[in-house]
């Protein structure tokens, strides 16, 4: 029970931050926009007491093992040999503990957080650059004048006093 509560793991708006402070010091972050899918493994026990493991795979395969099986034969005779073998590797969710949320009560509804959190970084830029555009073709077409805020360069109303991108303010 040490060791399991030696792992601390936090879920902000842009990462999630692992971190083991057992007999080492280990740490991981990961943001969003990085993981490719999230993996959860509930046992038995888990699905009766309300807690799971959540692995976060990223687009570089970390979260990912590999289980590698081998086979092979071979023949003997006069001194003379001949082998023949094959091998199949599989990848597989796993990883250390301190690189998977271990643990983690009501994991669905954590899935779910961090899925929803994932989907919304993920639109975030594209979804503000589509409201820029949109609010530029509506100042053209009623004729109000278009300023460039100094700090971030982004197109804004003429009469605001903040910049609705970065919050620099415009006006004394």
């Amino acid at each position: 029970d040490i060791y399991r509560k030696a792992h601390k793991y936090y879920i902000t708006n842009f990462r999630i931050v692992s971190a083991k402070e057992f007999i080492t010091h280990e740490f991981r972050e990961v943001t969003f926009d990085k993981i490719s899918d999230i993996v959860l493994k509930q046992g038995v026990l888990g699905r009766v007491f309300g807690f799971g493991s959540l692995i976060p795979i990223t687009t570089s395969g970390f979260g990912l093992g590999s289980d590698f099986s081998i086979a092979g034969g071979g023949i003997l005779s006069r001194g003379v040999g001949v082998g023949i073998g094959g091998g199949k590797s599989v990848n597989i969710p796993r990883g250390r503990s301190y690189f998977i949320l271990y643990g983690v009560r009501k994991p669905r509804e954590v899935l779910n957080l961090i899925s929803q959190i994932r989907y919304e970084y993920i639109e975030a830029p594209y979804l503000r650059k589509i409201s820029q555009d949109l609010e530029r073709v509506m100042m053209q077409v009623a004729g109000t004048k278009l300023l460039k805020c100094p700090k971030c360069g982004v197109d804004i109303i003429g009469d605001s006093n903040y910049c609705s991108n970065c919050g620099f303010k415009l006006k004394s």
